[in-house]
């Protein structure tokens, strides 16, 4: 699963952003079905690749950050599934801080948890800004 885990995030952002490239206008880049049906999706690829999978162990953060025209006030639309707990090892925004002035927008970033039975967490994560993958086991 380790496997899995290290790629979706990457997987999902590229989806998330294809989503914002459709969208010609509006206040939020994900609909809440769109955001279930993304959860959907990954739940099946992972329950078809793992017989001892659980959906209800899949949690998942999706973040977009969009900056006004004229100023750098960001406006921030994210999205949960499962645990609220499930956080990527550095926030979007402190990425953002450390490389402005930064001319590209929106940015995004998604990470995916899943808790093991014996009590760990696998955590990847993957941002626009940051093309490097970061699995981690937590206790």
């Amino acid at each position: 699963m380790t496997k899995y885990l290290e790629a979706l995030p990457s997987v999902s952002l590229e989806m998330v952003k294809a989503q914002n490239a459709l969208e010609a206008s509006g206040e939020t880049v994900l609909a809440p079905q769109q955001v279930d049906m993304l959860e959907q999706t990954l739940a099946k690829l992972l329950s078809s690749q793992y017989s001892s999978f659980e959906k209800r162990r899949l949690a998942m953060k999706i973040e977009i950050l969009r900056t006004h025209v004229v100023d750098t006030d960001f406006d921030r639309e994210l999205h949960r599934i499962g645990d609220t707990g499930c956080e990527p090892n550095v926030q979007l925004a402190n990425q953002i801080e450390q490389l402005q002035p930064l001319s590209v927008r929106p940015q995004y970033q998604v990470t995916l948890c899943y808790l093991n039975q014996d009590g760990t967490t696998m955590m990847s994560s993957a941002s626009s800004l940051d093309f490097t993958h970061n699995l981690t086991l937590e206790p």
